[in-house]
């Protein structure tokens, strides 16, 4: 279990000796079509890449400055967690199948 005091590196550190990881590299021997070729294809998916990245935080900017999207959130674990048991408690189930509610009424406390 992580501590939460540990620095970054040696978490980095703590993950690298726990999963052993093999690399090989291999050197490409192309001609010169050919290396043009796969730095046209790189560069287009380099590109395309930062096009959608760019899209993509436009749109989340734009969401986090609308005022109706202020008060939404994703719930945090504890509070996921939290709203299971209060379905178990309920309904007796934990609504495997969300499309069908719950429709009994809260058990009285006590």
């Amino acid at each position: 279990m992580r501590k939460k005091n540990q620095s970054a590196s040696d978490r980095e550190k703590e993950a690298s000796t726990r999963t052993p990881t093999f690399l090989l590299e291999l050197p490409v021997q192309v001609n010169v079509a050919q290396a043009a070729r796969l730095r046209a294809h790189l560069e287009a998916g380099r590109q395309f890449y930062n096009a959608i990245l760019s899209l993509g935080l436009k749109r989340l900017r734009a969401m986090r400055a609308d005022p109706a999207q202020a008060g939404l959130r994703v719930p945090s674990r504890m509070h996921r967690d939290w709203n299971a048991r209060q379905l178990l408690r309920i309904c007796g189930s934990s609504m495997a199948f969300r499309s069908t509610p719950c429709t009994r009424q809260a058990k009285p406390c006590g």
